[in-house]
């Protein structure tokens, strides 16, 4: 089972994804339920909030260092 797999079956399993038919076998494609895009329509604004708050706290220098530090990881990810 992959990582991805092993991610989808509890949001599955809550209702918010369901696995929509595929003709390849090799593919299986979820989608979103109501619930699931009620759910996404729901945790916008506080997923804004955080983001404008973890701005304010780290000015543009921390937010710069961060940036700097994730392609970093992309590229040492990228490479092994």
């Amino acid at each position: 089972m992959s990582t991805l797999s092993r991610n989808v079956k509890p949001l599955q399993a809550l209702g918010w994804l369901k696995v929509a038919p595929e003709d390849d076998a090799r593919s299986r494609p979820f989608r979103l339920t109501a619930q699931g895009k009620r759910l996404i329509e729901k945790a916008i604004p506080a997923w804004e909030k955080a983001q404008r708050q973890a701005a304010e706290l780290l000015e543009s220098e921390g937010i710069g260092l961060l940036d700097k530090a994730g392609k970093k990881a992309s590229m040492a990810q990228a490479h092994h």
